[in-house]
C-alpha cells in the first residue's frame, strides 16, 4: 500500500459525496402528483471518504483484506463511477462501502468510501465444527471410537457442543481419507 494518496492534500473536486435527494423538483407526494413524481430508489445515503488509493486493484484489495464486504453493483453517472460493496454476513445490514472513481479529478485516484453506519446484525455465526470439539473427536478416533453415534454420546458426556450428524459424518470421512493416505505413504516407504 505504498501508493496511498493523502486525503488532505488532494484536490477538493475529488471528494464528491453521493447524496440522493427525494424530491428534486419540489413537488409534494399527494395523490394528484404521484404519477408525476420520480421515486428515488435506495436509501438517502451519504458516503464519506475513508482512504484514497492510486490504483483500483489496491482499493479492491483493501476491502478484501477486511473480510466483511461483497461486491454488489457498479453505477455510472456524469460525476464518476461507483462500485458498491455490501455486508458479507447480512442482506439487511446498513453498513456499506464503495469505491468512487471521479471523472473530473485531475489525478487518477480511487476513494474507498463509507456510509458511516455500523453493522446492524449479530456477530457472524461459526461455520463448521469448533476446534476443541475436533480435537476431542481426533483423540476418540485414535482411541478406536469410530462410530458417529458413539462419538456423539462421548461428546454429550464431556458437555461439548454437539455437531450435526452430517457434519460429524463428513469430518469422519476426512479422518478416514487422511488415515488411508498415511497408510499408503508408509507402505510405499517400506518397500
Amino acid at each position: 500500500m505504498d501508493n496511498e494518496i493523502d486525503v488532505n492534500n488532494s484536490p477538493a473536486s475529488c471528494y464528491i459525496t453521493d447524496e440522493e435527494d427525494g424530491d428534486k423538483d419540489g413537488e409534494d407526494d399527494d395523490d394528484s402528483n404521484k404519477s408525476k413524481t420520480k421515486r428515488v430508489r435506495g436509501d438517502n445515503i451519504a458516503y464519506y471518504s475513508e482512504k484514497c488509493f492510486a490504483s483500483l486493484n489496491e482499493a479492491k484489495s483493501y476491502l478484501k483484506q477486511q473480510h466483511q464486504w461483497n461486491y454488489k453493483s457498479k453505477s455510472s453517472s456524469s460525476e464518476g463511477v461507483r462500485l458498491l460493496y455490501l455486508c458479507k454476513y447480512s442482506n439487511v445490514c446498513a453498513a456499506r462501502r464503495s469505491i468512487w472513481m471521479p471523472k473530473n479529478c485531475s489525478d487518477q485516484s480511487y476513494h474507498v468510501q463509507s456510509n458511516m453506519k455500523d453493522h446492524t446484525h449479530k456477530e457472524r455465526r461459526l461455520i463448521g465444527i469448533p476446534y476443541n470439539v475436533k480435537n476431542e473427536i481426533n483423540s476418540m478416533w485414535k482411541n478406536g471410537i469410530r462410530k458417529p453415534r458413539m462419538i456423539e454420546k462421548q461428546l454429550r458426556l464431556a458437555n461439548l457442543q454437539l455437531p450435526k450428524i452430517t457434519q460429524l459424518n463428513n469430518y469422519l470421512i476426512t479422518l478416514r481419507r487422511s488415515e488411508r493416505k498415511s497408510e499408503k505413504v508408509d507402505e510405499l516407504s517400506s518397500q
